[in-house]
This record gives structure tokens, C-alpha cells and sequence, in this order.
């Protein structure tokens, strides 16, 4: 209503409305290292627009997870997953103009580290010394002439509480049975809970679609609850529970379908530190899977790299982002022309890899790479692309030749190729188990003309088609 008003008193005044100057965005987190499962607060409220006012925040955090469109500026996560995630912020004003911020957020298997050492009772401090609000300070010192405060006695010439009590805010207070207090000062019990022991009980009164009281999370259900799946800290590793127990989809099953970007001929795709590239046609496109939208692209000029095919990313010792495809080269980040005109293919430099290149996926540490010519399965180092091993794929033909690889995180590595030459070659996607060397599942692709490139990002494969982006189950 407000937007449609604006418009009709623009329209009917005398002169032309001012031109719409775009909003400022910012985005900040907090901690930017966390573990998983942990609370990540951003705060985009730095945002600005010079000439209006901010309508919308959206937010998207790169973990597979939906973005949210909200009025607040400050949004609290979780990440179920290990991994390093580029969250975006797109703040628009009240007459649709938008900018884009981003931070960086780190997630890790282990838990976040503990606090530093803290008193909870006067015997935890030296001599001389009391536990105050979890801290040991100076006890003021206390005589026949100086008495200490109420509730305090005088203790070896200090002021001290009563044994096991602790002073918290000034009043002695007991940790055991204090939910305001529970365990250590200032730790409340939320939702009600009682505290006994030193810790908070179930909360009465949670509500019947959130009945079990978890503390850190409140009031949850642990049927759907991916972090206290059927009880309290069981954590699903692939962040979905299903009845009270984790659940893994079957590989290969479609979990959603994101963001369509106008790409074709697609011949790889990788992930690297919160960013996704595609190798389509003669360029390299960095884009959000999740809406679709391009963030940059570098056009490949030399004619050999019409020919390239796979992508997988790798950071180098400089800590910048690598490109690695099916053709021999490394690519600096940003690209640069030097870099392009630099570019051969594997078969210029190494012996070992065909021309026709393969598909290619890698952890960081190893790459792997399909030899479509060969029909073998090579591993390389990472950094210094010295070969591992090489073996044959049992049971590959001649029609077995493929554009991308990604690792599925259980042993194997899916392949994938888009429908090719009008038919001939149609689309596949099929799994290799590494140990063996050799195929062991085949599932209908989800792109009606199959995926181009795919890629294994914090327990989910994103496999991109002509169609949009695929979240799949791997």
C-alpha cells in the first residue's frame, strides 16, 4: 500500500520524482569460529539508505538451509555442519532497491572452547581472596571495628559468605538450587526450569508441540529437532531427524530444487571457503546457488579451454582460491588475463592425463579425476599435482565418460554428464566406490537433461543443470 501510494504522488506532481539512491549494507557475526550447533548472532543493522528507510533483510547462510526474508536486522543461527560458510545479507528499501553485504563464519566439529576458569565458591580462591560473580577478587578485610555487610561474616579477617554459598550480585546465594543462579552466577534456567544440583531441570509448561526442555535450547521437539533428536545433545550428522531418530535420505534422493541462473552447456562445478563456481561454456561464473544470481564471470580466451571440462577448487599456499579443471592449470584469484593466456592442457605439460581431460573432484587434499579416454581413476596431491595412484574402473565402457565428480562423503565419488550430441550420449549419474574402483549406483538424474557439474558441500551434493541448482542427498 505504501509503495503503490508513493508511486501515484510521484506521478501526479510536477516534476520528476528523485532517482532512488541504493541502501548501504553491513553484516557482522558473532563469534565468527563457533561449533556446531552453537548459536551464531549477525547483526545487519549497521545497514543504512541515505534517502529512505529499510523494508526487508534477507539472509542466506549457505548451509542448505532455506533463507529467511525478515523486518529484523539481527537473525540467530545454527549450523548443523563443520565447514566455512559465506553468509549473505540483501537489505532493500521501501522502493525496492537493494545492496549486499556478506561475512564469514567458521563452523568446527569440536566444541567451542570452555570459559576461563571461574570460582564458584570462596575455597576455589587464594588467600586473601572471595568468589564474586564467578570471579576470585580482593576480600575487604573485616574486624571488631569494621563489620562486614549483611548476609557476609568475618572470616580469618575478611568479609566471606556462609559455606557453600557464593556471592552473586552482592547477595550469598546458593548455586545448587538458585535458577537464576544455577550451577554459577548469572546462569539462568530458561522457560521455568528448576534448578537442581547445580543444573536446570525439564521446564514445566512447554507446550505440547515443544514438550522436552533442553538447556541452551529451550523448549524443543525432539522428533524433528536435528540437534536433540530423541533427547537432549544427540546430534544428526546429516541435520535431519525424522520420529525421534536421524534420518539419511536415500543417495540420490532430490531434496530441493534453489535459484535458476541463466547458465548452459555446464561442464563442472566446485565450492570452495563460502564461494561456488561453474565452468559453462568458455567461462568461469562464481553465483549463488541459492537465488541464481551471478557474482562474477571470466571468459576463457584461449581455444584449447573450449575443451575443458570437471572444476575443483583448492587453496593455495598464498591462501588464495585456486581453479583446477580438467585441462592443466591453476588460476589465481582474482583472475587475471596473464592467467588465461598461461592456460594449457594436461596433455602440454603431463603425459599421465589424455587430452579429453575428466572429470574432477578433491577434499583439499587429494584430487580425483576421472580419465574418460582411459576409463581410469587417478589420484593426485592436491598442491603439488604429483600422481597418487591410478587405477582402471572395473566394469566402464566406452560410454562411460563423464563432465564432474564429487565425493560423497561415505567412500565414494558420484559422476555426473548432461545429455550429449542431441541424445546420443544421454544423461547420467552414478556412484564409484573408491575402495574398489568401480561403479556400484546409478540414479535417474534430477535435471530433466541431467547435471553438469556437482559438488559435496557440508553433507549435501548441489548438482547444477540447465533446470537451477539441486540439493541432493548423497
Amino acid at each position: 500500500m505504501l509503495l503503490a501510494g508513493s508511486a501515484g504522488l510521484a506521478a501526479c506532481g510536477s516534476g520528476d520524482a528523485p532517482p532512488n539512491e541504493p541502501p548501504v549494507a553491513a553484516l557482522t557475526a558473532l563469534p565468527i569460529a563457533a561449533g556446531v550447533g552453537q548459536a551464531v548472532e549477525f547483526d545487519a543493522s549497521a545497514s543504512s539508505d541515505t534517502d529512505g528507510f529499510l523494508v526487508e533483510y534477507r539472509f542466506l547462510f549457505a548451509d542448505g538451509s532455506p533463507g529467511i526474508a525478515t523486518a529484523s536486522a539481527l537473525p540467530t543461527h545454527r549450523f548443523p555442519r563443520a565447514g566455512t560458510y559465506r553468509v549473505v545479507v540483501d537489505v532493500f528499501d521501501e522502493r525496492g532497491a537493494s545492496a549486499r553485504a556478506e561475512t564469514t563464519v567458521t563452523i568446527s566439529d569440536e566444541p567451542p572452547p570452555p570459559p576461563p576458569p571461574r570460582c564458584t565458591a570462596d575455597p576455589d580462591c587464594g588467600p586473601g581472596e572471595r568468589c564474586e560473580d564467578g570471579s576470585c577478587v580482593v576480600a575487604p578485610t573485616c574486624d571488631e571495628r569494621t563489620p562486614c555487610p549483611e548476609t557476609l561474616f568475618c572470616s580469618n579477617g575478611i568479609c566471606v559468605c556462609p559455606e557453600s554459598l557464593a556471592l552473586c550480585g552482592g547477595l550469598c546465594i546458593d548455586l545448587a538450587f538458585d535458577p537464576q543462579n544455577c550451577g554459577a552466577c548469572g546462569a539462568v534456567c530458561a522457560n521455568g526450569a528448576s534448578c537442581t544440583n547445580g543444573r536446570c531441570d525439564d521446564a514445566p509448561g512447554c507446550p505440547p508441540d515443544a514438550p522436552l526442555f533442553c538447556r541452551d535450547f529451550g523448549c524443543i521437539d525432539p522428533r524433528f529437532d536435528p540437534f536433540n533428536c530423541g533427547d537432549c545433545g544427540v546430534f544428526c550428522p546429516t541435520g535431519i531427524c525424522d520420529g525421534g531418530a536421524c534420518f539419511r535420505d536415500p543417495p540420490g534422493t532430490v531434496l530441493g530444487l534453489l535459484g535458476r541462473g541463466p547458465f548452459s552447456n555446464i561442464r563442472g562445478m566446485t565450492y570452495i571457503a563460502g564461494r561456488f563456481f561453474l565452468l559453462t561454456g568458455r567461462r568461469f561464473v562464481e553465483f549463488d546457488p541459492f537465488s541464481g544470481v551471478e557474482i562474477g564471470t571470466w571468459f576463457i580466451e584461449n581455444e584449447s579451454q573450449r575443451r575443458a571440462i570437471g572444476l575443483a577448487a583448492i587453496a593455495n599456499a598464498s591462501g588464495e582460491v585456486d581453479l583446477l579443471t580438467g585441462a592443466y592449470d591453476r588460476f589465481g584469484d582474482p583472475f587475471t588475463a596473464l592467467d588465461l593466456e598461461r592456460y594449457d592442457e594436461y596433455s602440454g605439460v603431463n603425459d599421465l592425463i589424455p587430452e579429453l581431460g575428466g572429470a574432477m573432484a578433491t577434499d583439499g587434499r587429494t584430487l580425483w579425476i576421472y580419465l574418460n579416454s582411459r576409463r581410469e581413476l587417478v589420484e593426485l596431491d592436491a598442491e603439488s599435482l604429483m600422481p597418487i595412484s591410478r587405477r582402471t574402473v572395473e566394469g566402464a565402457t566406452d560410454d562411460d565418460w563423464f563432465t564432474d565428480l564429487a565425493l560423497d562423503g561415505y567412500g565414494g565419488l558420484w559422476a555426473v554428464r548432461p545429455e550429449l550430441f542431441m541424445g546420443t550420449f544421454p544423461a547420467r549419474m552414478v556412484k564409484l566406490d573408491l575402495a574398489s574402483a568401480s561403479f556400484v549406483l546409478e540414479v535417474a538424474p534430477p535435471d530433466p537433461l541431467g547435471l553438469g557439474g556437482v559438488v559435496l558441500v557440508d553433507g549435501q551434493l548441489y548438482g547444477a543443470g540447465e533446470g537451477g541448482t539441486y540439493i541432493i542427498a548423497p
